[in-house]
């Protein structure tokens, strides 16, 4: 399989930096190419700050002032649905919320490692 490719450069990482490696195999086994299938070469960029602080828009506030997440904090608080959600704004708030928590009147995102991430607005400081 080498000679099929112009160059190959193998760099070895720990198993703690080793994040992208374990997910290219996910990634390969959804694709379907063939073996005539000429491949482009995937780069790869290395960044120094998580991704997600790259996909925060400037303003995190809905239209009406409060925090983007209010309405996940006041359904887990037992507040209810805003009463202008449709069944479906209501299921889908539903499932969003189960992935929320509310610790010391601050709202927690539990992502998928287990960590508790704390929700802020744009006006707090991360």
């Amino acid at each position: 399989m080498v000679k099929k490719f112009r160059s190959i450069t193998f760099t070895h990482l720990s198993t703690i930096k080793n994040h992208f490696a374990d997910a290219l195999p996910t990634l390969a086994s959804m694709l379907d190419i063939s073996v005539t299938m000429e491949v482009q070469p995937l780069a790869v960029r290395l960044q120094w700050a998580p991704a997600y602080v790259n996909a925060i828009e400037i303003s995190a506030r809905c239209p009406d002032g409060k925090p983007w997440y209010m309405d996940i904090k006041n359904l887990i608080a037992g507040k209810g649905h805003p009463l202008e959600a449709s069944g479906k704004e209501q299921k889908t708030l539903q499932q969003l919320a189960s992935n929320f928590i509310i610790c010391d009147e601050e709202l927690y995102k539990r992502s998928f490692d287990g960590i508790q991430l704390l929700c802020v607005d744009e006006d707090q400081d991360a």
